[in-house]
């Protein structure tokens, strides 16, 4: 399966979402945006038609609103954000990458269990969190 990248990111961050993205063949997309809304960095399947761009400016987005409603009701930052459809699971996670905050999204296949999605986007906004480019 040939998989679509976006645009050239940083080789410590593109390895360990190649590695992520290739472990799992239900995982559809793994994408990494700013807050302000533009792509760091996306691995995609080949027949997953989103634009990264608008991508990007969605996750922000949605991240914003979701997080300040986190705060509003229950005076507490955002961690996951889960959406659910007949098609599988999206996920958008407050991460960090070279001490900046951003936003993670990632997206399973229908046959993959939310709980196994959301450990695999865990993990890997844990482990961006660690990397530090130059």
């Amino acid at each position: 399966m040939t998989n679509q990248t976006s645009t050239p990111s940083p080789a410590n961050l593109v390895k360990l979402i190649d590695e992520r993205f290739n472990e799992n063949n239900e995982i559809d997309l793994i994408a990494l945006s700013s807050t302000d809304g533009f792509d760091i960095h996306c691995k995609k399947s080949p027949d997953n038609t989103v634009e990264i761009d608008k991508l990007a400016a969605i996750a922000s987005s949605v991240y914003a609103l979701s997080n300040a409603s986190a705060k509003q009701i229950s005076d507490s930052d955002l961690n996951v954000i889960t959406v659910e459809t007949k098609n599988g699971n999206l996920l958008f996670l407050k991460s960090t990458y070279n001490n900046k905050a951003t936003v993670l999204s990632v997206s399973s296949k229908s046959q993959m269990p939310l709980g196994e999605t959301r450990y695999i986007a865990t993990r890997l906004a844990s482990e961006i969190g660690t990397i530090k480019e130059t």
